[in-house]
């Protein structure tokens, strides 16, 4: 299996080598809130560049609350994608409250969990389970990505599921991880 950075005998160490082989971590300062849209749009913070032809593992831990949506009831819950520069390929596994999921005010009742294997632009919804902008919930999405030769961002897209005057909210602390790995 390849290694990032190639590091054949004779290699020189230095500060820039030992940089380029760790995991670069991208943290989200504020609090994003978005009310009355289902259009997806690119989080101000989660958002990392990538290099052409290249392979890297990106995970989102995403920390959000928001409006409880009751199987098609207007109000709420949280829906992802991903962008990423044109030609880049992968799967993404998603793990998180599942959109028929029963509203609690429980941190640790969820009913109800989605687990899954994506296309990396497929939008993904997720259940608001504690029904509030500060009573936040947990998803979790990873995939090994591979970039063709367009270099570009990596960048964590998200909407409310259904329109509502209540606010979907991305809390500050929610992060992304970005290991290059070939």
């Amino acid at each position: 299996m390849a290694k990032y950075p190639p590091t054949p005998a004779g290699t020189r160490i230095d500060a820039a080598l030992l940089q380029s082989m760790l995991p670069e971590y991208v943290v989200k300062a504020t609090d994003t809130d978005r009310a009355s849209t289902t259009a997806m749009s690119a989080d101000p913070d989660l958002t990392a560049p990538v290099e052409a032809n290249a392979v890297y593992c990106v995970e989102f831990y995403i920390y959000y609350g928001g409006a409880f949506n009751a199987d098609g009831a207007a109000d709420g819950d949280f829906v992802t994608s991903w962008a990423t520069p044109s030609g880049t390929t992968g799967l993404k596994s998603v793990i998180g409250p599942g959109t028929n999921a029963s509203s609690s005010s429980l941190a640790h009742t969820v009913n109800s969990v989605r687990l899954g294997v994506h296309q990396l632009a497929t939008n993904v919804q997720y259940a608001c389970v504690r029904n509030a902008t500060n009573l936040l919930q947990l998803a979790y999405e990873q995939a090994i990505i591979t970039t063709g030769a367009t270099p570009g961002n990596v960048t964590l897209q998200w909407a409310q599921e259904s329109s509502s005057a209540t606010a979907t909210r991305v809390s500050a602390g929610s992060f992304m991880r970005l290991t290059r790995m070939a």
